[in-house]
């Protein structure tokens, strides 16, 4: 785990704040992971015992690490449950990270990218407009930051979800 630097640090705080209290929404992560394996209906409530926390905070480090498939397969309201959590973690891991949890977490902010973009970004834009305009200014933020500083092909990506959406958030003075 690597230390945040000030500007995530305060990037983080400000995730906090904005997500403080949001509900857990129908689709827990372990339950989308089965989803993404195309599992039955039982293996579906089975993976839902795994995923115990009441609040997104609460959601462990190595769930996110390795659970990131999961965020193509949430309804909006869990997306919106579990991506502060997803952030955090990028903010604090993506520099020593070695698993596409990072580029996975940047995709779930392009409304272009995706299995069957058109059907997708459908999905996506339902997602993103449930986002308090408090929540979406923490997004653009945070993508603004991981277009600076992460020199990788998420920077690419967070450059591209700024452009095409979460641009409009940020107040043009902000870095």
């Amino acid at each position: 785990m690597h230390d945040p630097d000030a500007e995530a640090e305060a990037i983080i705080q400000e995730i906090y704040e904005a997500f403080r209290g949001v509900p857990r929404g129908e689709i827990t992560l372990h339950e989308a992971l089965v989803i993404d394996e195309y599992g039955t209906a039982e293996e579906m409530v089975e993976a839902r015992k795994r995923d115990t926390d009441e609040r997104w905070e609460e959601v462990p480090d190595e769930h996110v690490q390795y659970g990131s498939d999961a965020l193509a397969y949430f309804d909006p309201v869990s997306w919106r449950y579990y991506i502060p959590r997803f952030m955090i973690w990028m903010l604090i891991n993506f520099r020593t990270d070695d698993t596409l949890t990072s580029e996975i977490i940047i995709y779930s902010f392009d409304p272009c990218t995706g299995p069957d973009s058109s059907d997708f970004m459908d999905i996506k834009l339902k997602r993103f407009d449930l986002l308090s305009a408090e929540q979406s200014v923490v997004v653009c933020r945070f993508l603004r930051y991981m277009v600076k500083c992460s020199g990788d092909d998420e920077d690419v990506d967070a450059l591209r979800a700024l452009r095409d959406y979460w641009g409009r958030f940020c107040p043009e003075s902000a870095g």
